[in-house]
């Protein structure tokens, strides 16, 4: 049976101080929620691409507590559970020195933590960030899970360039893509890339047969034709429902270029500029 990946992604939008100082040139905070959300959105993307099955813990933007999130992965027997965050240590851009990305496991043994080595080997290879490694802490979602549970860091809040990073669509893709090829990787599965958008046939208007071609309507060359003149012109055409292009030369009377046109046309107009003269 193909394998059922649960995803969570970390606290809700209104989790306290879960968010980043203000961020400058936005003039405002950005919450955790605004960057683990996507992360999961584009995970479950690539995954269900790659043929695995999924299951979102946290959906919305309530702050789901940790047990619902760990029984409601338990109870669907998922294989493996993945957890998406973005870390802090002071909460000020002015004192943290902190930077990086880690995997954090309930034991340094077993497959959480082989399966977070390969995933931290392939988020090495994205945007420059220090690898911290394989953190192990003792956390709800890695401890109370009955599957191999993981809960990545990609960045710190607190850290200026890596806050900024928290909104960039093309760094929230990066990540679910690098985690989803060690999903992967680690179960043996051939990642399959984002398919380029293929350009759709757009077939060329056909054209009336009481109408004529652009490129047998008639071109008119204005010299030393007043506005009113030129205006008498293009209602001429209009009425015609003729293709008709005005360009300005030196000095000198409105003169015809045929371009194709029929004799009757062509009659036509030089019939009724021989009026207006």
């Amino acid at each position: 049976m193909t394998k059922l990946i649960a995803i969570d992604d970390g606290h809700g939008s209104e989790t306290p101080g879960k968010r980043s100082d203000v961020i400058p040139e936005l003039g405002r905070q950005v919450k955790e929620n605004e960057f683990n959300k996507e992360f999961a959105k584009y995970l479950e993307i690539e995954l269900k691409r790659c043929g695995f099955r999924t299951i979102q813990l946290a959906p919305t933007d309530y702050d789901t507590p940790l047990r619902a999130r760990t029984d409601l992965a338990n109870r669907a027997k998922a294989d493996l559970l993945i957890n998406g965050h973005f870390n802090a240590i002071t909460g000020k851009f002015a004192t943290s020195k902190a930077e990086g990305f880690s995997a954090h496991v309930h034991s340094k043994t077993g497959q959480a933590a082989k399966f977070a080595n390969i995933a931290l080997k392939n988020l090495s290879g994205g945007t420059p960030q220090k690898n911290r490694g394989l953190v192990q802490q003792n956390l709800h979602m890695t401890r109370e899970s009955h599957m191999p549970a993981v809960l990545f860091e990609f960045g710190f809040m607190d850290n200026l360039r890596e806050a900024r990073l928290m909104l960039n669509v093309a760094f929230q893709k990066e990540c679910a893509q690098e985690v989803a090829k060690a999903v992967c990787e680690y179960y043996g599965v051939s990642y399959v890339p984002e398919s380029k958008p293929v350009a759709k046939y757009a077939p060329k208007p056909v054209h009336s047969a009481a109408a004529p071609k652009r490129e047998e309507s008639v071109q008119i060359l204005t010299g030393g034709l007043n506005a009113d003149s030129v205006k008498i012109i293009a209602e001429f055409f209009i009425a015609k429902k003729w293709w008709g292009q005005l360009q300005f030369e030196a000095p000198g009377n409105p003169r015809m270029l045929s371009g194709g046109l029929d004799p009757k046309m062509k009659t036509e107009y030089e019939a009724w500029l021989n009026e207006r003269n």
